[in-house]
């Protein structure tokens, strides 16, 4: 467990159960695999960004997930108290396919 700056909110670092060395055919089996992990693991996991490649010179294959509980709350957006909790958790796991060939490879960073 990690202490973030305020001592009320207590971070869990979850990274070695994200971190594998399988390879999966495709996106979507990444996605399953990790909202698995993560139920299994009592964290949300959503998709943060989504690229594709499309020949626009940067734009390579790639997916990242991370934590819904990612992020700040924007004080200007709302004036409604909300129900859900954001932590600015600092987890993603970005994907892409590997260089192979051989499927989609994972990486668990912080």
């Amino acid at each position: 467990m990690a202490y973030l700056g305020d001592t009320s909110q207590i971070l869990v670092d979850t990274t070695d159960v994200f971190t594998t060395h399988q390879k999966f055919a495709t996106p979507d089996d990444v996605v399953k695999w990790a909202r698995d992990v993560g139920d299994a693991n009592k964290v949300g996991i959503i998709i943060t960004r989504s690229d594709k490649k499309n020949g626009i010179r940067g734009r390579n294959d790639k997916l990242i997930l991370g934590c819904d509980k990612g992020g700040k709350y924007d004080s200007s957006e709302s004036s409604t108290t909300t129900a859900s909790k954001k932590c600015n958790c600092p987890f993603k796991i970005r994907a892409a396919p590997s260089t192979d060939g051989s499927g989609w490879k994972v990486q668990a960073i912080i």
